[in-house]
């Protein structure tokens, strides 16, 4: 069922995925030029800061290969940024489209992946200026950067369904845009964003692999920095989590869709 509704709102899908990018930079002089222009400037702020005045070097994380921290905080951020805006933009998303949801016949479930397909047009371009940086700094990439889509469908998979559950959600309870805010500032720190995951203690391991966000970022990183690809048990842990969050956001989003117009 989920799979033909998509099919059928295919072209309506694509356009209005179109049309959320490039109304991000709707007005500005530079335009589409700023998807590229700022993760390019902060892509250099880690380098000056982490490689030229704090001079940090990684531990052999990856079999000995050695990786520039820069990329490697990098790297995080580009998977957590994309959480964070999921999060916080689905928590006002179905209010922010009234004007859908008055419509009947509009497939209001196609809202919240055009928002995620949206946010992974700049995970794209920062990951090209990553890689970009990775080669210009003399850190050959390997083979294992094939691997990568195995895991950003599965990270796509997961944030849509994220997106229905607290899109929906949204709608009957407000308090769900401050806790949105809270959960997005605290997976900075709780996720292996700045820091790896085998630095942390081995008694609170067990504890941060609870949290999806590690394992998508740590599998990103293998793919990209580490030039390793992951392990099948962890490729399958990605899996199992994208298409549970998917299929419940989903099957949420669908049975309670109906209040929303009464609600807003």
């Amino acid at each position: 069922m989920t799979r033909f509704r998509f099919s059928l709102h295919k072209q309506l899908l694509t356009s209005m995925v179109v049309r959320d990018i490039t109304a991000r930079y709707k007005g500005s002089w530079g335009g589409l030029f700023w998807a590229v222009a700022n993760p390019v400037l902060l892509m250099l702020v880690y380098y000056f800061v982490f490689s030229m005045i704090f001079q940090v070097r990684l531990p052999e994380l990856y079999d000995g290969r050695e990786a520039p921290f820069a990329g490697f905080i990098f790297a995080g951020l580009i998977v957590y940024f994309m959480f964070s805006e999921v999060l916080l933009r689905s928590s006002t998303l179905i209010s922010d489209n009234t004007n859908y949801v008055k419509k009947v016949v509009f497939p209001l479930e196609i809202i919240p992946p055009v928002m995620v397909l949206g946010a992974a047009f700049n995970l794209l371009v920062s990951l090209g200026i990553l890689i970009l940086f990775l080669l210009i700094s003399g850190h050959a990439l390997t083979p294992a950067i094939l691997v990568l889509p195995l895991v950003l469908i599965p990270y796509l998979l997961f944030l849509a369904g994220l997106s229905w559950l607290i899109s929906a959600l949204s709608v009957y309870v407000r308090d769900v845009g401050y806790v949105a805010g809270f959960i997005a500032t605290a997976m900075m720190f709780l996720s292996p964003v700045f820091y790896a995951l085998q630095s942390v203690p081995e008694s609170f391991q067990s504890v941060m692999l609870l949290n999806p966000m590690t394992h998508f970022i740590e599998a990103f990183r293998y793919c990209v920095i580490g030039g390793m690809v992951p392990e099948g048990k962890i490729l399958l842990i990605l899996w199992a989590i994208a298409v549970m969050t998917f299929l419940l956001g989903y099957g949420f989003f669908q049975r309670v869709r109906h209040g929303f117009a009464d609600i807003l």
